[in-house]
């Protein structure tokens, strides 16, 4: 169904009776979207269906900035959720909204075994920004183009993808993503300058686990 109504608390009782999971500590963070230019699409299982057995809901509509609802997203966050966001079209995407930065491979460390602290330094480095940062992962060609996933055709010579980690306390604001261009993104990280952490001396091998 796709559902609206002029008071939201209204709309929060109208989904209650009708079987929805929604909470009446939901009705603020809907209040943001539920008006005369916003809708919700209420979906929920089958029974006898687990949230294994959901598959990408594709939606279209027209609109010059795509935007991520993060502000509703924050009643069921959990600390540090990582978000991974894949932008396909004719150009480049990068937010408006948040600040965008590439991996600093000075910051990101790895040990004898190939693990990193990328995780780790981009939930720092999203603290340090309010939140509001993403990393951007890749920009370039989409070699995904003309290919059907799950069943939805991904469409779009350039893809973006950004990343970055948040918690609830910082979903105040949605991104929104605009066309960039000049920019190119490898998803490939150099960190051959580093010396890898096994190899640094007693003081940093008896911190390992």
């Amino acid at each position: 169904y796709v559902v609206g109504a002029e008071e939201t608390s209204e709309l929060v009782t109208w989904l209650q009776t009708h079987g929805y999971n929604v909470s009446d500590n939901m009705t603020p963070v809907m209040d943001v979207y539920n008006g005369a230019d916003g809708r919700f699409l209420a979906l929920k299982l089958k029974d006898g269906k687990e949230t294994t057995d959901i598959v990408p809901v594709a939606m279209t509509y027209v609109d010059d900035a795509p935007m991520i609802p993060i502000q509703l997203t924050a009643v069921a966050a959990q600390p540090l959720m990582g978000i991974l966001v894949y932008v396909m079209g004719a150009e480049s995407y990068d937010s408006a909204n948040f600040t965008v930065v590439a991996p600093d491979t000075d910051e990101i460390l790895f040990d004898g075994d190939a693990n990193t602290n990328y995780f780790d330094w981009v939930a720092r480095a999203s603290d340090e920004a309010n939140g509001k940062l993403f990393v951007r992962e890749y920009m370039g060609a989409n070699p995904l183009d003309g290919q059907t996933v799950d069943g939805i055709k991904l469409e779009g010579a350039r893809l973006t993808r950004l990343y970055t980690r948040m918690s609830p306390h910082h979903m105040t604001t949605d991104p929104i993503f605009e066309v960039v261009t000049g920019f190119e993104q490898s998803n490939i990280l150099d960190l051959s300058a580093h010396t890898t952490l096994w190899s640094c001396g007693s003081v940093i091998q008896g911190r390992l686990p």
